[in-house]
């Protein structure tokens, strides 16, 4: 019996470790509707450290993504923009990334913009976030 409950304990603590308070709404590829991402996060964004957040596509496709990268960015309008320090990425799972060391420099309207190939063809996801002071 004693057995029995450590095991759930264990297994309802890893549940928890991938709970987020927040979650941003899917957003799609524009060139194949199937291939819907969101965010999730545990405070608000602010320019003021660095964050962790969790990528997670959602398509039965997940599992054949290859040569995934995630880009910080925000669009100034006319063509003009910046990005950030390059984040690291943590493969755990189908289309599960966990991203770290996102670094928003100033406050405003901001873009995750994540790359990747499935069988040999390009795909963008872009998810829009607001940045806090």
């Amino acid at each position: 019996m004693k057995l029995f409950f450590s095991a759930l304990l264990i297994a309802f603590s890893s549940l928890n470790a991938n709970a987020h308070n927040f979650h941003s709404e899917n957003f799609c590829s524009a060139t194949d509707a199937t291939l819907c991402a969101h965010i999730g996060y545990d405070e608000v964004f602010t320019s003021e450290k660095a964050y962790e957040f969790v990528f997670h596509v959602t398509s039965p496709k997940a599992n054949l993504m290859e040569n995934v990268r995630i880009e910080l960015w925000m669009d100034m309008g006319n063509g003009h923009g910046h990005g950030s320090a390059p984040v690291s990425l943590n493969n755990f799972g189908p289309g599960k990334f966990e991203v770290t060391e996102a670094y928003f420099v100033m406050m405003g309207e901001w873009q995750i913009k994540a790359d990747f190939t499935i069988e040999g063809q390009a795909h963008q996801i872009i998810i829009p976030v607001q940045i806090q002071r």
